[in-house]
This record gives structure tokens, sequence and C-alpha cells, in this order.
């Protein structure tokens, strides 16, 4: 019985096929011209799929058979567009994820140790564990929410809480620009590498250490912000195509 029930439903999905099945219950009779024509409809598939819930009379007029007309009646008492409810994301789940996504790509050990000036990764497979942390988990943890609260894969809807981030992660630069050089806000000096040292003599005598390759790493992370956040699409779609290769 479910599974009659679950092909009927089926069936009666599509809209063009709701009103082949009503226009009969209302109109009793149809000759196949004048169905096509009054539901402006070229595609004779339609009533192909619609099968043993029509029948053909003696002048070749189609109508609805016993199970056609079941099928009409539970129409009418339940709409199926009603029944089915497609559940887009919220302005309170866009909210939610972007602003954690936000989070997830500032605490990204590389950022923090650009805007911080302190060493918060050492050595280099630990920088390309940081860097993976940064492509993937930002993405993925958004993609999960996201599927869990709007109970959807729609692309349509799951880009949407990276994209809050990134504008909050824009909105960061924008204010920490400001900031920057309206009131000289300097952000800390971190060394991505040193020659070795060398001395110079100065009109006293004295010696200077000179150490080359320091930059201000601070701002330069500063407007690799939006970006980073940018990178957070990897790790969604690399979920979703992860999920519909391995759903089944």
């Amino acid at each position: 019985m479910d599974a009659n029930v679950s092909s009927l439903y089926k069936i009666l999905k599509d809209k063009t096929r709701q009103k082949i099945v009503l226009s009969l219950q209302e109109r009793g009779s149809l000759a196949y011209v004048d169905l096509m024509n009054f539901l402006k409809i070229t595609n004779t598939r339609k009533l192909k799929i619609l099968g043993d819930l029509l029948d053909k009379d003696e002048n070749g007029k189609y109508h609805l058979s016993e199970k056609g007309t079941l099928a009409s009646q539970l129409l009418q008492q339940f709409p199926v567009e009603k029944t089915v409810v497609k559940k887009t994301a919220t302005i309170r789940t866009i909210i939610l994820t972007g602003f954690l996504g936000f989070i997830l790509v500032i605490i990204n050990p590389s950022i923090l140790q650009g805007l911080l000036g302190v060493v918060v990764v050492k050595g280099a497979w630990l920088s390309i564990l940081a860097i993976l942390y940064g492509v993937l988990v930002p993405g993925a943890v958004m993609w999960a929410i996201s599927v869990k609260r709007m109970h959807t894969h729609d692309l349509k809807e799951l880009v949407k809480p990276p994209l809050f981030s990134i504008i909050l992660l824009i909105v960061l630069v924008i204010v920490l620009a400001f900031l920057w050089l309206q009131y000289g806000l300097s952000l800390p000096m971190f060394r991505i590498g040193e020659n070795a040292s060398s001395s110079q003599g100065s009109s006293n005598g004295a010696e200077t250490t000179i150490i080359s390759q320091s930059v201000v790493m601070g701002q330069l992370m500063v407007l690799l912000l939006p970006l980073a956040g940018v990178y957070s699409y990897v790790g969604l779609f690399f979920s979703e195509g992860f999920y519909r290769i391995f759903r089944r």
C-alpha cells in the first residue's frame, strides 16, 4: 500500500499531470486534441506517465479510471503543492552560520599569526595543515550546519552563509583600514624570514644590525581576509560533492 501511495505521489507531483487529472474530473472526458489544447501542452509523455489513471472510451476520449478518480479526490483534499515543503535559507540561518564561518576563518593559525604577530604555527608541515584548515574546515562546517537546518542540498541556498561570512570579512577589512589611516593603527611586525646579520659602521663607529625581509604581515593578512573567506567555498563544494557521490 505504501509503495502504491509513494508511486502515486511521484506521478502527481508534476503540476501539468495534476491539471490533466483535475480537468478530466471536472469535464468527465476529453478527446486527445481537446485535452492538449485546453491544457496548452504538446508533450504526450505527460499522458503516458499517468498510465492506469486514465482510460479511453469507444470514441477515443480520455476519462479517469477508478484509480484516477481516487487520485483526483486526493488532489482536491490534499493538494500536492501544499504537502511539499521546500525549506529555504532563512535570514537567521544565514546570519548565524555565516558568522560562525567568519569566526572559523579568523581563528585560522595563519591569520592569527599575521594579525597578532605571534608565532602560532611552527614548521612546514604545520603550515600546510593551517592551509588545509583554511580551505576545508570553515566551508565544511557551514555546509553541515546549513544542510541540517535547511534540509536541502540546493547549492543556491548552501552558498548564502559563506557569502555572508565574506561580507563580514570585507567589513572588518574596511574598519581596520579606516582605523589604520585615520588613527594610525599599527598592526604588529612579523618576520617572514631573515638573512644573516651584517655590520655597518656609522659616523661614530658604532655597529648596527640589519635584518632584511621584515614586512608588516598584519596589514597583508588584513588585505587577504576576504580571499580567505572565498576559500571556504572549496570546503563547501568538496563536502557537497562528497555527499552526492557517496550518499547511495
